[in-house]
């Protein structure tokens, strides 16, 4: 959890926005580079960035929720930096702090008509507390490592792609798929960021699909047919590096799950590099 340091913009700066376009752009190119610097964190444990932001997260945390030492162990995480998703905000431990807000991190044993109860905690293994509730929210995530689902695809071979994934997504740069012909996808596989946008992602997988569209269309005038799908050992070579780098960083730390991985523990979903790192394209 770090600091979202929301604010109100200025009329003073608005005016510098409005008629200096480039103090804007200088503003947001910085808050971009700032944010590329957070990979360092989420792929080294030990790095100076990563001491930091732990840092950060621990003091704003003992600053809203001051002389609390069990809620600051309740909520401290033992995994590195990034192996979660990294939440930003600035009002998340003062909602903690308010009177009528208790947290609870016992494991729950079952919800009952009434409310719920928990693990009581006294080590006799079967006791439990329970609390009535009017009102139960079950926050309980997304359905990440599904690519395309409920999509059902089926390409050359008569292989449907949920066959193809059937050992965890993968595709060449996050976007198409072997024995899949014509086919491209945003936001695939191994393209989730964990340090800065997927903006940045998504535009640069929709200047490679457009590109394939192109020739496709070229050819279709020309009264001919072409099919583009990559080749599986291309395929296989490059989601072999991504998962060789992945497996050093802070996503594969064993202290946490989180919708990064897949049941058997392979990172699907988050891209292996920093935002600008290129490689050559082979089809």
């Amino acid at each position: 959890m770090i600091p979202r340091l929301d604010g109100p913009t200025s009329d003073l700066k608005r005016l510098i926005f409005k008629y200096v376009p480039p103090v804007m752009k200088r503003i947001r190119a910085a808050q971009m580079d700032f944010r590329e610097s957070f990979y360092d964190a989420v792929t080294d444990a030990n790095s100076p960035l990563a001491e930091e932001i732990r840092r950060s997260c621990l003091n704003q945390m003992h600053a809203a929720l001051p002389n609390q030492p069990e809620v600051w162990k309740k909520l401290t995480p033992d995994y590195n930096p990034g192996c979660k998703r990294v939440i930003i905000s600035d009002d998340y431990y003062p909602c903690l702090a308010q009177s009528n807000i208790s947290l609870e991190t016992r494991p729950i044993n079952r919800i009952t008509e009434t409310g719920v109860s928990v693990s009581s905690g006294n080590g006799d293994g079967d006791g439990e507390a329970h609390e009535e509730f009017d009102l139960i929210v079950c926050a309980t995530g997304f359905r990440t490592v599904e690519f395309m689902h409920p999509i059902r695809i089926t390409g050359a071979h008569g292989r449907e792609l949920s066959d193809i994934w059937r050992g965890g997504a993968a595709a060449y740069y996050g976007i198409t798929v072997e024995d899949i012909p014509n086919f491209g996808m945003l936001y695939g596989p191994n393209t989730n960021l964990g340090h800065n946008s997927i903006i940045l992602m998504i535009e640069a997988q929709s200047r490679y699909i457009n590109a394939q569209i192109g020739v496709v269309l070229d050819a279709k005038r020309r009264g001919e047919s072409l099919v583009l799908r990559p080749k599986p050992e291309v395929v296989d070579a490059y989601n072999r590096e991504v998962q060789e780098r992945l497996e050093k960083s802070s996503f594969a730390d064993p202290k946490c799950n989180s919708w990064y991985k897949n049941e058997e523990g392979k990172i699907t979903n988050n891209w292996s590099g920093e935002s600008h790192s290129k490689y050559s394209v082979r089809c």
